[in-house]
């Protein structure tokens, strides 16, 4: 028995009472099992089933089975932007669905995505600006790793320099390039922060993230702090809105006229169909 999932309220507000293979199967009295209603599982049909594929793959191999309290924990730039807790409801526990990983979409993430990036027929946008404060005073040891959408860095020393940070950055696959301003250390006193450009990424890019730490100083707690100083008002449109997403194989079919950028307008390897090939036309 467990929490059922439909029932007859008893009062206002008061519903879902524990129930017999949460009435959502039917139990066998000789072996005291229940027999599942489709798309539901657990001992006492607790739960919902994650999405399969036509092969029986569990988010089809490109994402994670979680619960709804699990997601709303979950922040990784990819398939989930914000944390919020869902802990208290009868449900949080119950129902299940898919994360998708980078590149794939749908409810069982079975669906390819093809890459996104900025029009390039339309003017007058900018580039995401963010800025980095890291303050370490006194003596600073250790050093800290970065995150963007769910990949992370090499480890970067406190007395890091703007070329090891925008190094580590564009080694990120989900990074295609950066402009990374710095003067001194990456971790000092905090009145230098570092600013990063993101010139091959559009749209309102989601914040660099402090994944891991291992700083200390011998005056005041090292901290960070990730702002937004100008928000990217490029477009973040698959196949950048001239072109075609090919859902089996992910590539875009781009319109006659344009090919693939390097995220900046200028022919490159990004796979969308962000350059503008005048000579075409």
């Amino acid at each position: 028995s467990d929490v059922a999932w439909v029932d007859v309220a008893s009062a206002d507000d008061v519903a879902h009472a524990v129930a017999e293979c949460s009435n959502a199967g039917i139990c066998d009295h000789n072996t005291g099992t229940c027999s599942c209603l489709s798309g539901f599982e657990g001992i006492a049909c607790e739960r919902t089933r994650c999405p399969q594929n036509d092969n029986g793959e569990i988010c089809s191999y490109h994402g994670t089975c979680k619960s709804i309290s699990e997601m709303g924990e979950l922040v990784n730039d990819v398939s989930a932007f914000r944390r919020v807790t869902y802990t208290e409801v009868w449900d949080a526990d119950k129902v299940f669905g898919c994360a998708c990983e980078l590149g794939w979409t749908g409810y069982d993430c079975s669906v390819r995505q093809c890459a996104f990036g900025d029009d390039p027929v339309t003017t007058g946008q900018v580039d995401e600006i963010q800025e980095i404060t890291c303050t370490c005073d006194g003596t600073c040891t250790g050093g800290l790793m970065f995150s963007f959408r769910d990949e992370v860095t090499s480890f970067l020393e406190f007395d890091s320099s703007d070329t090891d940070v925008e190094a580590a950055l564009e080694s990120l696959s989900t990074l295609r390039d950066v402009t990374v301003d710095l003067t001194g250390n990456l971790c000092a006193d905090g009145t230098n922060p570092l600013t990063i450009t993101f010139v091959g990424n559009s749209g309102d890019v989601p914040p660099i993230r402090v994944v891991y730490s291992t700083l200390e100083s011998d005056a005041a707690d090292p901290t960070t702090e990730v702002v937004e100083l100008t928000k990217g008002t490029r477009e973040y449109a698959e196949c950048n809105n001239r072109g075609k997403c090919n859902r089996d194989s992910g590539i875009c079919e781009c319109s006659s006229g344009y090919k693939s950028s390097n995220g900046a307008g200028q022919e490159g390897i990004s796979g969308d169909c962000g350059f503008l090939n005048t000579t075409d036309i």
